[in-house]
């Protein structure tokens, strides 16, 4: 005698979509791209750059400088910025030091 299982296809398709989704974001932040601490924060945490360049008033320019580019050097001005936006958007604690060196 064979058992009947129940299967709750509604519940199914939620989880995969949900599955799908997560997949989806995860990919969008992270294909193809060589980061920067910064960077790989704000990937991490899903902030996009764009709301970062709001939250600060720095060109679209820069913050893909900060973001993919470890030989850039940023300003000390801009690194406070860049700090107290990540700190806002993402709700922890960080500091200038969980991305870039002392400055000399």
């Amino acid at each position: 005698m064979q058992k009947e299982h129940s299967i709750n296809f509604d519940s199914l398709v939620q989880n995969n979509r949900k599955i799908m989704e997560e997949t989806k974001v995860s990919m969008m932040f992270r294909i193809g791209k060589k980061r920067t601490k910064y960077g790989e924060f704000l990937d991490d945490n899903k902030i996009f750059q764009e709301r970062v360049s709001e939250e600060t008033g720095l060109h679209r320019d820069t913050m893909t400088r900060v973001c993919n580019n470890p030989e850039y050097i940023v300003r000390k001005s801009t690194r406070k910025l860049l700090t107290d936006a990540a700190r806002k958007l993402s709700g922890k604690n960080v500091r200038p030091e969980d991305f870039w060196p002392p400055m000399g």
